[in-house]
């Protein structure tokens, strides 16, 4: 009788810590752009404000969809990863960067939009935009 209680403990707590039921969150799916922002007089966009937006396939190729933030380093480098929405959907990604990150005299450029696959693992797809904004 102790087996069968025992087995009935093992099914029940199996069942209990299902992605379901322990409240596990699913992959996300992700593609990743990167590059260098860089000023049009010469030099690094340093600390520069990055954003990447993502849109679906089946939607229209708009900006303002799903967006990252980030910064870019001191050289200007920056990784984004771009969220999207389900497994091998394909969408358009726009990258934009501002600098200076504040004030009344920060420039914006966006480029885009540029075609991504979004993946729940890796290898994730990725693309460098270099971006050059004006002073």
């Amino acid at each position: 009788m102790k087996i069968i209680y025992g087995m009935i403990v093992v099914v029940i707590a199996g069942a209990a810590c299902s992605k379901i039921a322990c409240g596990c969150t699913p992959r996300l799916n992700q593609a990743v752009v990167w590059g260098q922002v860089t000023i049009d007089s010469g030099g690094p966009a340093t600390r520069a404000a990055m954003f990447a937006e993502a849109t679906p396939t089946g939607v229209a190729c708009v900006q303002g969809t799903l967006v990252s933030w980030g910064r870019a380093d001191s050289l200007g480098r920056y990784r984004l990863t771009v969220f999207g929405a389900g497994v091998g959907d394909s969408g358009c990604v726009f990258v934009g960067a501002l600098f200076p990150p504040q004030g009344s005299n920060a420039r914006d450029t966006v480029l885009g939009p540029f075609r991504l696959r979004f993946l729940d693992s890796i290898p994730f797809d990725s693309m460098q935009v270099d971006i050059v904004l004006p002073h």
